[in-house]
């Protein structure tokens, strides 16, 4: 049985989630992570530096703004990805090393039209002079059908050819 704490802060669990990657990460020899933010209404927790110095990580973060990594200075993810509005597009420019948008919707079962998504990224990274941008989903797929799922990242697939 475990012990609830009445007052677990923030910076604890974070603490505590950051070793538990790191763990893992050694253990099965990690060279890239994909990371979804677990409080992305705060600015990024400086711990995870340690992370993104680490190894490629693919940070999802949404409702990225100019406070959000005003208190990180111990490195930069591989590829910071929003949802936000596209005027962050510099946000995420200046925070990574690949911007990215989340475009494939993981919260339904409708299926994107890979072009649409691919017509749209292109757009975005024209108006913004970028020379790669990544596209992904908005969330995990774990709690899509597999078979949605499946379909979902096979789009994901089609776009990038």
């Amino acid at each position: 049985m475990s012990i609830v704490k009445k007052e677990l802060k923030r910076e604890k669990i974070l603490e505590s989630l950051i070793t538990v990657y790191k763990e893992i990460m050694k253990k099965n020899r990690m060279k890239r992570l994909v990371l979804f933010d677990p409080y992305p209404d705060r600015t990024v927790f400086s711990g995870y530096g340690d992370i993104f110095q680490s190894a490629e990580v693919y940070f999802v973060r949404y409702d990225v703004n100019s406070e959000t990594f005003k208190n990180s200075n111990s490195g930069k993810p591989q590829a910071l990805v929003s949802n936000s509005p596209l005027s962050i597009v510099n946000i995420l420019v200046a925070n990574s090393k690949l911007p990215g948008i989340a475009i494939v919707d993981s919260q339904n079962t409708h299926l994107e039209d890979p072009q649409r998504i691919r017509e749209k990224a292109e757009r975005i990274r024209e108006e913004n002079s970028l020379d790669s941008l990544l596209v992904t989903h908005t969330e995990y797929l774990d709690f899509l059908p597999r078979v949605i799922a499946d379909k979902k990242v096979k789009i994901l697939g089609e776009v990038g050819e």
